[in-house]
C-alpha cells in the first residue's frame, strides 16, 4: 500500500479540521483509517506503522469527544495530530527502522534492503517526513497561541509543506541510488 493511501486519513482529518468540523473530522479520520487498516490485513499485510498510528490517534480522539471534554480537545486535536505524526517519524529513526522502509521493501529486491544506499536513502525521506510534522506541529502552536489566525491559514500552510514533502519524496524515489535497482514502474 502506498504512501499517500496511508496518509489518507489524516488528510480527510485536515479537511475537516480546516473547516472547524472537528467531529467530524475525527471521525471521517477514523473510518478511513479503520477501513485501510481492515483492507491491509484483508490483503494478508500488516498494517503499517501509519495505518496503526492512524488507527490509534482516531480512536484515542473520539474517546475523548465522546466521554470527556470535547470543548476543550477541539483546540488541542490539531496540535495532538501533529504531534502524533512526528512521533511516529522520529521514533521510527530512533528504533533504526525509519517509517518508508515499509513502504520502499515493497518495492526493491529483497537483496538491496540492507544496502547502505537503500538505507541511506530511507534515512533522508524519514528525516524530511520529521521536518515536515515539526513545522506542522509549529503552525498548530502558533495557532494556539494566537486564535486570531485562522484554522484555515494553519491548515492550508501545513498542507503545502506536507505536498512539497510528499513530491520530494517521489522525486528522491526516482533519483536516487538506494532506488536504482527498482523498476522504473515501481518507483514511480
Amino acid at each position: 500500500m502506498g504512501m499517500l493511501i496511508c496518509f489518507l486519513p489524516w488528510l480527510i482529518f485536515w479537511i475537516f479540521i480546516a473547516r472547524n468540523d472537528v467531529q467530524v473530522a475525527i471521525y471521517s479520520g477514523l473510518g478511513a483509517a479503520l477501513f485501510f487498516n481492515l483492507a491491509a490485513i484483508a490483503r494478508k499485510q500488516v498494517p503499517k506503522a501509519l495505518q496503526l498510528g492512524a488507527l490509534f490517534f482516531f480512536l484515542a480522539s473520539m474517546l475523548i469527544v465522546l466521554f470527556v471534554d470535547f470543548h476543550t480537545f477541539r483546540h488541542w486535536v490539531n496540535l495532538a495530530s501533529a504531534l502524533t505524526l512526528l512521533s511516529i517519524t522520529f521514533f521510527s529513526i530512533i528504533i533504526r527502522k525509519p517509517f518508508t522502509l515499509q513502504f520502499a521493501r515493497e518495492m526493491a529486491p529483497k537483496d538491496k534492503w540492507g544496502t547502505p544506499e537503500f538505507l541511506r536513502a530511507n534515512y533522508v525521506i524519514t528525516w524530511v517526513w520529521v521536518g515536515v510534522f515539526t513545522i506542522k506541529t509549529a503552525f498548530a502552536m502558533l495557532r494556539l497561541a494566537v486564535p486570531s489566525v485562522p484554522v484555515w491559514a494553519t491548515v492550508s500552510a501545513s498542507l503545502c509543506v506536507f505536498f512539497a514533502a510528499l513530491k520530494f519524496t517521489f522525486w528522491y524515489k526516482n533519483n536516487s541510488k538506494g532506488f536504482a535497482e527498482c523498476s522504473k514502474e515501481d518507483r514511480v
